[in-house]
Parts: structure tokens; sequence; C-alpha cells
């Protein structure tokens, strides 16, 4: 059996506005995932939890099943680097659509449709196996998105190799 992890660490600056509001996100991603979001009742969470709950609630209902279904994937690990910097990372499983959909969710409320961010990341295994190394990106803003992966960086720079041979 092998097991497969995915890494990631990346420092997004924001505005202050969208640091706090990132960082609320976050931390509301990881509250729901440790309880049922079709269950929120805020007599059953002590007052601290209140505010999870009630930016979970102030959401529309298609975002509140988006975030509820990427808090299945595990809590996005975060630390506020100043008051404008967020780092981001991930060690072994990485909860990498929380992270985009929480960037971009936090540009579409501040209205900042001209910032554009990316991040990498690495997969790796325990044990040697064919397709368990490599990697992948995203490209996002507020609008848009775009991925890809080093397997399919790998192909297209095989391609070019061998349309320049072709020519040569």
């Amino acid at each position: 059996m092998s097991n497969t992890y995915t890494q990631f660490s990346e420092c997004f600056v924001f505005t202050k506005e969208q640091a706090d509001l990132f960082e609320k996100f976050a931390d509301m991603v990881g509250f729901l995932g440790n309880c049922c979001p079709e269950e929120l009742d805020k007599d059953d969470w002590n007052t601290y939890d209140h505010k999870h709950i009630d930016l979970f609630q102030s959401l529309g209902e298609k975002d509140r099943k988006t975030f509820a279904d990427v808090a299945e994937f595990g809590s996005i690990p975060h630390k506020r680097e100043s008051d404008t910097e967020m780092w981001v990372y991930a060690e072994e499983n990485a909860n990498l659509d929380g992270v985009i959909l929480i960037v971009r969710t936090v540009l579409q409320m501040t209205g900042d449709h001209e910032s554009i961010y990316s991040m990498t990341w690495a997969i790796y295994s325990d044990r040697l196996r064919y397709r368990e190394f490599g990697g992948g990106y995203a490209v996002f803003s507020a609008d848009h998105e775009d991925y890809g992966d080093s397997w399919g960086m790998a192909r297209e720079a095989e391609k070019a190799m061998a349309a320049k041979r072709v020519q040569g």
C-alpha cells in the first residue's frame, strides 16, 4: 500500500480587509470540518464558535454548500505574517480547493477584480510508484481560475521538442 501526500506553502499579500476576511473564512472551514453544517444551532456551541456560525449562515445557499464540501477535506493551516500577508501551508494533506475558494470569495466580497494569485503544490508518495510524484499549479482571480499539473506540462514540452525536431 502506498500513501500519497500533497504539500504547499504560499504567502498571499492582501489588503488588511482581505487578510482579515481570509482568516475568518479559513477559521470557519476548520470549524465546519468538525461539525455537521446542515445542523448548526448556536445553542449547541460555545459563544466563541458563534462567529463561525454567523459567517457561514450569512452566505447564500450555494456558497454554504460549497464551503461545507471543501471543509470535508480538512482545515486550512494559516499564519498571519503581517497585517496584509497570510501564509497558508500544508505538510501532508492539502485542502487546495478550500484555499482557492477562500481567496476567490474574499476577492469577490471586496470587489477586487484586478488581483491575480497563483500557487503551486507537490505530490509525493512514500513508495516508488508510477505517477505518484508530481505537482500542479493554479492561477486564479475573483472571476477566473486555471489549473495545470506537472505531467501535463511535461507532455507539452515533449510535443514542443518533437515539433522542433520535425522543423529542424
